[in-house]
């Protein structure tokens, strides 16, 4: 029944020490005692505790980041929202669904909510399994967003395994060709390869095939897999 501000900080640290869900809640009792939460004791205990985005800790992180950046470096708050968020997004076991990742990305990145919105939409739908929503969904961002080449190179591998409708596979050879354009290697000339052969074109499936063996050859990069799947054309 104690309610000092020594001891109920004390306490929390102590929780907080032992991984005890009741940190939070002692937290915040010790926060309500203070006349000045901005203070750089009290911004530090805050950041200790700032643990998950659907935290009243959180919410306070960043409606006050220039208070914070008092305390610790923009680098510093930038890498724990960034952190924060990501954990949120991107945890499998409790995937937070659309409209609920939306206010968290609009709450947070306002200015990159459309980008990041859509691009969360592939992950979600990957990890779904819902093929057609994602073969969209991909379609869409990358029509709005094609500069990155980890987000093409996943895309067209995503789709390389996963999609069989010929229309959207054609869209992934562009894609693949993009990432050659960005990144030459026998890993990339491969994807091109096999794409195409799931679409059936031989022809350009041995071509692009040749041109990764080659590029093995000068580079030193294993090309192993290519000279398997040039036998098959034989």
């Amino acid at each position: 029944g104690q309610k000092d501000p020594v001891f109920l900080k004390t306490y929390a640290e102590k929780l907080l020490e032992a991984n005890d869900d009741r940190r939070f809640v002692i937290a915040e009792q010790y926060l309500s005692t203070q006349n000045n939460r901005l203070t750089p004791e009290n911004l530090e205990f805050s950041m200790r505790f700032t643990e998950g985005v659907e935290t009243s800790f959180f919410k306070f992180l960043i409606d006050n980041q220039k208070a914070f950046e008092t305390k610790f470096t923009k680098d510093e708050i930038d890498l724990k929202i960034q952190d924060l968020v990501y954990d949120f997004l991107l945890d499998e076991k409790h995937l937070p669904t659309l409209p609920h990742a939306d206010s968290i990305i609009k709450a947070v990145y306002p200015d990159k909510f459309d980008r990041m919105s859509l691009n969360y939409r592939l992950n979600y739908y990957r990890l779904k399994g819902q093929r057609t929503e994602y073969a969209q969904a991909a379609i869409t961002y990358l029509k709005k967003y094609n500069d990155n080449i980890d987000d093409l190179h996943e895309v067209t591998a995503t789709f390389l395994e996963q999609i069989d409708e010929p229309k959207a596979l054609n869209k992934a050879v562009k894609w693949a060709k993009k990432v050659i354009k960005m990144e030459s290697n026998v890993d990339n000339q491969m994807t091109l390869a096999q794409l195409y052969n799931k679409l059936g074109k031989t022809s350009k499936a041995k071509v692009a095939t040749q041109k990764a063996i080659e590029i093995g050859k000068k580079t030193g990069e294993q090309y192993a897999e290519a000279e398997e799947l040039l036998k098959t054309f034989k």
